[in-house]
């Protein structure tokens, strides 16, 4: 038996989208408790901003010449 490879195997992969208002719809659609789709939000703009927080630390040092 072959497995369908269109659809993905992970199954939050459903889920999940960079659009935060149709993701949260996504999580309330599957009975996501409105106190755990409120701590997966927050957990993902933090991750998001320090990724960008951290590449932006980098590109600074790369700036920055300390012996001038």
């Amino acid at each position: 038996m072959m497995a369908d490879k269109t659809l993905p195997l992970d199954p939050a992969a459903l889920i999940e989208t960079p659009d935060y208002k149709k993701y949260i719809a996504s999580l309330r659609a599957v009975g996501c408790p409105e106190e755990t789709i409120r701590d997966i939000i927050i957990a993902d703009v933090n991750k998001n901003y320090a990724r960008r927080g951290m590449a932006l630390q980098r590109e600074q040092r790369a700036k920055q010449k300390y012996w001038e």
